[in-house]
């Protein structure tokens, strides 16, 4: 008998003809693969993260499981956007780099959701890649920790993954893009607006400090189109 489970979807690739293997982040399951049968024909509804019920058939002899369908439970509006649809392309290639299979976490799917809400309805665009990585940084347990009480002489020390008071360097970077991320990591009300360039500079360090804990992150096919259709 058919079982179905909440999944967001991330990424596909071909099988056999007209087959796909397809992942999916679920709420139960964490990562998780299933084998796609005539999936080519069916998956109008399969694009970077959307959200609905995974239709699926249980067997446990098998690694991949036989999926039969997926319900979109959205009406994402993003698809039609192409910066907002490589802003999702990107997160969702970071979360393959970033998560391993069958290792569920309840905050991480609650945090990627909120993330494809976030692209239906953020007026602020070229902000969405930045604060993806600042959202998925607690649930992946690498949050940055801000030792500060005012923004004058911080520092991100990347090594220790902390925001303190220091001298800045390669290693230790700071100013106005350290002065932003501090206020996002602490949910304060912030003055600093990034400019264009400052927001690059930023996703460039802050895919540094991921790639720290996580090496695929140094290679991001989705990097290039988000450059190409942001700038």
């Amino acid at each position: 008998m058919a079982e179905k489970i909440n999944g967001i979807f991330l990424t596909r690739r071909k099988h056999t003809s007209g087959s796909l293997v397809t992942t999916f982040l679920t709420d139960e399951e964490g990562l998780k693969s299933f084998y796609f049968r005539g999936g080519e024909k069916k998956s109008a509804t399969l694009y970077p993260l959307a959200e609905g019920n995974v239709i699926y058939s249980p067997n446990r002899r098998m690694d991949l499981l036989p999926m039969s369908g997926f319900e979109n439970l959205h009406a994402d509006n993003f698809v039609y956007d192409p910066r907002r649809g490589a802003i999702a392309f990107f997160i969702t290639e970071l979360l393959m780099k970033c998560t391993t299979e069958n290792n569920p976490d309840a905050a991480l799917y609650e945090r990627t959701s909120a993330l494809r809400e976030a692209l239906n309805n953020e007026d602020r665009v070229a902000l969405l890649p930045l604060h993806a990585l600042v959202l998925l940084m607690d649930p992946l347990g690498i949050r940055i920790a801000v030792d500060r009480e005012e923004h004058s002489g911080q520092v991100l020390d990347i090594k220790d993954g902390v925001i303190r008071a220091g001298i800045e360097s390669d290693k230790t970077p700071g100013g106005r893009t350290i002065n932003w991320l501090a206020d996002q990591l602490t949910e304060a009300a912030s003055s600093v607006v990034l400019s264009r360039e400052e927001s690059n500079q930023l996703l460039r360090l802050l895919l540094h400090y991921y790639a720290e804990h996580f090496p695929g992150v140094h290679k991001m096919k989705s990097l290039e189109v988000l450059h190409e259709t942001m700038n």
